[in-house]
């Protein structure tokens, strides 16, 4: 927890350079998840959005795309 709390709030640059320092601090330096269960997880983050997407259109894509948003938000008070 005190990880993603530590990357919510000191980390730049969006959603493609967090995943580059997750992959780079949980893969390959702390060794905490495998390579492909890393890229499953991510693979499986993106799929949830286009198929909500691809059934409600944006109000979909929002509404699955939101929830992480908001709890990022909280955990490091930025809301």
């Amino acid at each position: 927890m005190l990880y993603f709390l530590r990357l919510g709030t000191f980390g730049f640059g969006g959603p493609v350079a967090l995943a580059g320092y997750m992959h780079r601090d949980l893969v390959e330096r702390r060794g905490w998840i495998a390579e492909g269960d890393y890229k499953e997880g991510i693979a499986l983050a993106q799929l949830a959005i286009y198929l909500g997407y691809v059934h409600y259109r944006i109000l979909g894509a929002t509404l699955i795309g939101r929830p992480p948003a908001v709890c990022s938000a909280r955990w490091t008070g930025r809301c």
